[in-house]
């Protein structure tokens, strides 16, 4: 069920790329069909569930199969990403921006983020909870030139949408337990990258338990502009 998934659900940011202003005109390679969408719209589908995206980062365990010299007591860490104190998540909404005024990146980004986990040390486990902002969590989209023989041969204007790197940060560690050193909160903090950064790719590569969290109903008008074809923007 692998098939390429990344090819379909690449398309959970990529119909943002086809945006323009106050609407997006998409128009087939083969004429005459062309398409119009309302931003307003597609912003309003996008909300309906995008906190959901949350859950696919919940409750992640790293465990060290070897002890590291900068905190060799350290053995593994379970970690969620959520709202702010102060937000539910059931209202939290990510920030979708469509070259919006004041912004130069079409995708989405979450704001008002942070990590909290607990961390076990030790052979008696001792377990030490820890919270940590997130700095950046931004994925972008853009258009660049279409490489599909067939389709530049009827729209030599022909664009295809493609996913820029996800950005991703974590700012410094903050635990319970004051005593806690330098080193291990660089070991907690990497570790937690590792495992965001691996659940990312988990969910472009296909893997079932981590798209089964995902939002349909924020996704399914975006992967649909996709299939219409290559893109003439105007």
């Amino acid at each position: 069920m692998a098939l390429s998934i990344k090819r379909v659900t690449s398309l959970v940011a990529f119909g943002m790329a086809a945006l323009n202003d106050n609407f997006a005109i998409a128009e087939q390679v083969q004429n005459p069909l062309r398409l119009m969408f309302n931003t307003d719209v597609l912003r309003t589908l996008f909300k309906k569930g995008d906190q959901r995206m949350l859950e696919a980062f919940a409750d992640l365990k790293i465990t060290l199969e070897e002890p590291s010299e900068a905190c060799p007591n350290f053995t593994n860490t379970v970690f969620s990403i959520v709202p702010n104190e102060g937000i539910e998540k059931a209202d939290y909404d990510f920030d979708i921006s469509i070259k919006d005024e004041g912004k130069d990146y079409m995708g989405f980004e979450g704001k008002d983020l942070r990590m909290v986990g607990k961390a076990m040390f030790g052979e008696d486990t001792q377990e030490v909870s820890f919270t940590a902002p997130i700095t950046e969590f931004r994925l972008e989209t853009d258009f660049v030139a279409e490489d599909n023989a067939e389709v530049i041969a009827v729209n030599k204007k022909a664009l295809k949408p493609t996913v820029k790197d996800f950005y991703f940060e974590i700012g410094d560690v903050t635990f319970d337990d004051a005593t806690v050193s330098e080193g291990c909160k660089a070991e907690v903090r990497e570790g937690m990258v590792n495992g965001v950064m691996t659940v990312y790719d988990g969910i472009w590569a296909g893997d079932l338990d981590s798209l089964a969290t995902m939002p349909v109903e924020s996704f399914l008008p975006l992967i649909a502009i996709r299939h219409v074809g290559g893109f003439a923007i105007e």
